[in-house]
C-alpha cells in the first residue's frame, strides 16, 4: 500500500511540475511571413491588405500590398519580440514612426490577431495569417 502511495504521489508531482508549451507561443512561431487586413478604426471589419515579414534577428518588414511589394504604396520597417501567447511589433511607415501591433496567436500558431494604433491610441483591428 505505501508503495503504491509513494507511486500516486511521485505521478501527482511529476503531472503538476509539467508545463505544456503547446499553448505559449515561441519566438521561432513568429518568424516567417505573415497576410492579412488591417482595419482603420476599431471594432471595424478589416479590409486592407496587410503583409509582415518577421525575420529571425527580431525585424521586420511591413506593406499594404500582399502580392506586388515592389509597388505597395506604404512600406515599414520595426523589430519585434515575443512572450507567451502574445507578439509585440514596433514600426514605422515611411518617414512616420510611432506605430505598433499588439496581438495574440492563436493555438495552431497559424494566425495573429490584435489592434494597431500609433502613439498610445489604436488606430484598428487586424489579423493576419501565416503563409
Amino acid at each position: 500500500m505505501r508503495k503504491i502511495l509513494v507511486a500516486v504521489t511521485a505521478m501527482v508531482v511529476f503531472v503538476a511540475c509539467t508545463k505544456s508549451d503547446d499553448k505559449y507561443y515561441r519566438f521561432e512561431d513568429a518568424v516567417g511571413v505573415w497576410q492579412g487586413k488591417y482595419s482603420n478604426s476599431v471594432g471595424a471589419n478589416p479590409t486592407q491588405d496587410w503583409l509582415m515579414v518577421l525575420k529571425s534577428d527580431s525585424t521586420m518588414l511591413i506593406y499594404n500590398a500582399i502580392t506586388d511589394t515592389a509597388n505597395a504604396s506604404r512600406k515599414g520597417r520595426g523589430r519585434f519580440s515575443t512572450y507567451d501567447n502574445s507578439v509585440v511589433i514596433v514600426f514605422q511607415w515611411g518617414n512616420d514612426g510611432g506605430y505598433f501591433a499588439n496581438g495574440e496567436i492563436t493555438p495552431s500558431k497559424d494566425r495573429i490577431t490584435g489592434v494597431w494604433g500609433v502613439g498610445n491610441q489604436n488606430r484598428g483591428d487586424f489579423v493576419i495569417d501565416k503563409r
